[in-house]
């Protein structure tokens, strides 16, 4: 331990995680769709972008965990996440696709977690 106390509202991170997470923020958001600051600020209308991604299919296997039910850590990690990976790519293969109920279902979800989040981290 350092014996340094945090400060309420600060954090601190470990220089090689803060320049690893910055590199992989710049790497997501390089400009060509939306800058993150845009995003965060509202400029760019996250929930419309997160739509056009669900309607084009990106989000497939999260929608399908979503509608069955499916925990996170069930669908990636071990067994769990084996099992699902071929049921979800049979389902796919029979011709499943992404309800548009189900889609704005996930984004609703997506954007009460994100607006959530932001309400906690606003000073």
């Amino acid at each position: 331990s350092t014996g340094v106390s945090p400060r309420e509202g600060s954090a601190t991170l470990n220089p090689i995680a803060k320049s690893y997470a910055e590199a992989m923020a710049k790497e997501s958001f390089d400009g060509s769709l939306a800058s993150l600051d845009d995003i965060m600020t509202g400029k760019v209308d996250f929930a419309s972008l997160l739509k056009g991604y669900a309607q084009e299919g990106w989000l497939d296997a999260d929608i399908y965990a979503m509608d069955k039910g499916v925990a996170w850590q069930n669908t990636s990690i071990g067994y769990g996440g084996a099992w699902f990976d071929r049921e979800f790519n049979q389902v796919k293969a029979n011709g499943w696709k992404a309800s548009s109920e189900s889609i704005n279902s996930y984004v609703g979800s997506i954007m009460d977690r994100l607006n959530n989040l932001m309400g906690q981290t606003r000073v």
